[in-house]
């Protein structure tokens, strides 16, 4: 059966709409930490600033290829253009390892070789303030990403709360070092923010290669498949053969469907359309590919 056309849905339109506010937002929130940075030299405060800024690079780069992934259907993409949700997610969880790391070794120097940190009020206030938007933004965009089913967004949102954290790292550094005059605490804290930016880097890297790889998560594919073997049975027929893969937006459910051999070639379409209705109603981003075939149909190899 052909392809079913990708026109995108509200849902799908809007989370390149997210993406830009992501991207604006986090400019804002960078103005303010390196504002915060200049005036306390933190070491902690450095790390988040540097997180922000790949962060702010990899957005960019996302936002474009949350276009690109909106792309109908075409010769050379017949499935659409969806996989460029991984390749963003991949490049942004690589970028953000690769800063952890970066950050993890600065640390370890700082923690030989301590350096005078400068905590004021302004300072800690700017680090309080970009803490609260990030984190808001955060749960906005994972929120949003869930619904719309975007690993894309989802990851950017795991990503700005990872901002948070180190915010909260680094606020709770500049306090340490406040209260005990001791710069030790700032590079310790420093170590620590690496360590949770290489998780989230790793974490994102991975559930993008398992989408490029066409993973599939075990009790999803459970989920879809009954509810296929429902809709189908309510048309009188009988499903195997159900193949499942991932892109960033959707899912594509592929299946052999068979019918009784006296069905008309209209009979068939009109049931496996309201097979894949119910489906649209159950799971709104699978899309469904149907092979019909007769009852008595030879097994296929």
């Amino acid at each position: 059966m052909a392809v079913p056309a990708m026109n995108a849905s509200p849902p799908e339109r809007s989370v390149q709409g997210w993406m830009r506010v992501s991207l604006f937002v986090g400019l804002g929130v960078l103005a303010l930490k390196i504002t915060a940075y200049v005036l306390s030299h933190s070491q902690a405060l450095l790390a988040d600033v540097a997180e922000s800024v790949v962060h702010q690079l990899a957005v960019g780069v996302a936002t474009y290829l949350a276009y690109l992934q909106l792309k109908p259907a075409d010769r050379n993409h017949p499935h659409g253009h969806g996989k460029f949700g991984f390749i963003s997610s991949g490049l942004e969880g690589s970028l953000i390892l690769v800063t952890g790391l970066v950050i993890l070794l600065s640390s370890l120097t700082h923690l030989l070789h301590p350096a005078a940190v400068e905590v004021g009020l302004l300072s800690l206030v700017l680090v309080a303030v970009t803490l609260l938007i990030n984190g808001a933004l955060g749960f906005a965009l994972i929120r949003h990403g869930r619904r719309a089913k975007s690993l894309l967004l989802e990851a950017n949102g795991h990503h700005v709360f990872t901002d948070s954290w180190t915010s909260l790292g680094a606020l709770v550094a500049m306090i340490l070092v406040k209260l005990t005059g001791n710069p030790l605490m700032d590079a310790l804290s420093s170590c620590v923010i690496a360590l949770v930016i290489i998780y989230s880097g790793t974490t994102i890297t991975w559930r993008a290669f398992h989408g490029l790889t066409d993973g599939v998560d075990p009790a999803e594919a459970e989920a879809i498949s009954a509810k296929l073997g429902e809709a189908v049975a309510r048309e009188e027929g009988l499903v195997h053969d159900i193949q499942i893969r991932h892109d960033s937006l959707v899912v594509w459910v592929q299946a052999h469907v068979t019918f009784g051999r006296d069905e008309t070639l209209g009979q068939v379409h009109d049931r496996l359309t309201a097979i894949e209705t119910e489906m649209r109603g159950h799971f709104p981003e699978v899309r469904t590919l149907l092979h019909p075939e007769p009852a008595d149909a030879p097994p296929h190899a």
